[in-house]
This record gives C-alpha cells, structure tokens and sequence, in this order.
C-alpha cells in the first residue's frame, strides 16, 4: 500500500502576489481557505497596504464587527429565549404585565414612543422602555440598549442603606 499525503502538500516557499519576490511561508499570513494554506500577498505588503488604505480597513472591520454580533445573535440555542421568557413571566407577573400594558399604550397611540435615547441622545438605534416601577407601566425612560444595561448594572440602593 502506499501512502498517500492528506489535505494540501506544504511548499518551503511561495511568491508574493503585490511584490513578485518568493518568500518563505513563515513570511505570509495563515489562511485556511487557501490551498496552500496562506495568502497570497506577504506580511510586509499586507502591512503597506493597511498603512495607506486604512478607510478601506476600517469599512472592513466594521463590516466583519456587524457580521460576527449577528451570527452570535443567531447562533444562541433555539428556544433558549423563549425559555428566559416564561421563567420571567413566571417569577415576575408584575413585570411582564407592566410590559404589555406599555405595548398595547404605544399601538393605541396613547404613549410616544421617541426616536432617540432620554439619556445619551443616540438615533438610529433601537430604544426600549426602562420601567422605574412596574406598579406604573406608563411610566418609562426611553434609553438605547447601551444606556438600558448600565442602569440595570448601577448598584441598588438598598431600603436599609436608604433610612440612614
């Protein structure tokens, strides 16, 4: 029997596509889609060309920093929320009330839903609802997702700490 070799045979060197020169592999980038296992253009005109094109780079990273939040938002376990949801609705009646009473308000037309954050003053971004107090499901602060989190991660003031 003979053996026979798996995947991609390795080279000892390979030619830069920008400069022409042939390089060891140690000198270009790791790339798995390639057949042989590196990219085509070495790290020295890889890195001119990052220098002198960085509005084209930052379009990219901003489009891969898009792509990859998406694909963590689509790759939680299916279901996993709708679980999350009736522990909630389960432990918190009070709260899951207060949210729908403020959703039929907003579809009735009877609460403004704004277009921008109460706190930070962002647009374009999704704005939620923040309940101070579910016994008044009207009554809310409108903040974007940033804001909503560091109000829920501000220390509580305990009702110990606040007779003193």
């Amino acid at each position: 029997m003979t053996d026979s070799v798996q995947g991609p045979e390795r080279l000892a060197a390979k030619s830069c596509s920008v400069c022409r020169k042939s390089k060891p592999l140690e000198q270009f980038e790791r790339d798995s889609r390639k057949p042989s296992g590196h990219g085509s253009r070495c790290l020295a005109c890889r890195r001119e060309w990052h220098r002198s094109n960085p509005q084209v780079h930052f379009a990219y990273t901003e489009r891969n920093r898009q792509a990859r939040a998406e694909l963590r938002r689509k790759s939680r376990k299916p279901g996993e929320s709708r679980l999350r949801y009736l522990k909630d609705r389960s432990e918190r009646p009070e709260k899951v009330v207060a949210r729908q009473t403020l959703n039929n308000a907003i579809a009735a037309g009877t609460v403004a839903k704004p277009d921008m954050c109460s706190d930070c003053r962002a647009t374009g971004v999704r704005i939620h609802g923040h309940h101070a107090d579910y016994a008044k499901p009207l009554e809310v602060e409108w903040l974007c997702q940033r804001c909503h989190g560091k109000v829920h991660r501000r220390p509580v003031v305990r009702a110990v700490e606040a007779r003193i």
